[in-house]
């Protein structure tokens, strides 16, 4: 499972969430915009993760948020007991702690937009697709 978050600051949709199931079966991918939080779950035993970047690794620049934030309040589809995580993921600190959030430098007035209406039942929805959800098979090879 994929979860988008938006962390630009003075976005109507600060802090709202998206998520999608990806697999093989739905031929599913994701893309996340500057300014986002990218979290995702295995939901299979073994599953393999790859994801490509627009920039070199930065750690200077690498910043998260805790993926248990109540405030944010992700449902996630386990568990929270049951979930394995890095130690430095376990010390992210919630949304209202982030230090350095993104400033909203190119807003997209559509993404925005489509952010702002998103209801609690839509950003649970596995099967919502959002515009920066596409179809593996029609995305543009590299």
């Amino acid at each position: 499972m994929d979860v988008v978050v938006d962390i630009r600051e003075g976005s109507p949709s600060f802090g709202k969430w998206l998520s999608q199931e990806l697999s093989p079966e739905n031929g599913m991918q994701l893309w996340v915009p500057a300014g986002f939080a990218h979290g995702f779950a295995t939901l299979e035993p073994n599953s393999v993760i790859s994801y490509k970047v627009t920039a070199p690794y930065s750690p200077q620049h690498d910043r998260g948020i805790a993926w248990n934030d109540p405030a944010i309040g992700i449902r996630w589809p386990f568990d929270e007991r049951d979930m394995v995580s890095s130690d430095k993921d376990k010390t992210l600190p919630r949304l209202t702690d982030l230090q350095a959030i993104f400033p909203i430098q190119h807003s997209n007035p559509r993404i925005d937009r489509r952010c702002a209406s998103w209801s609690r039942a839509e950003r649970a929805s596995s099967d919502r697709h959002w515009c920066v959800i596409s179809s593996a098979r029609s995305a543009p090879r590299s």
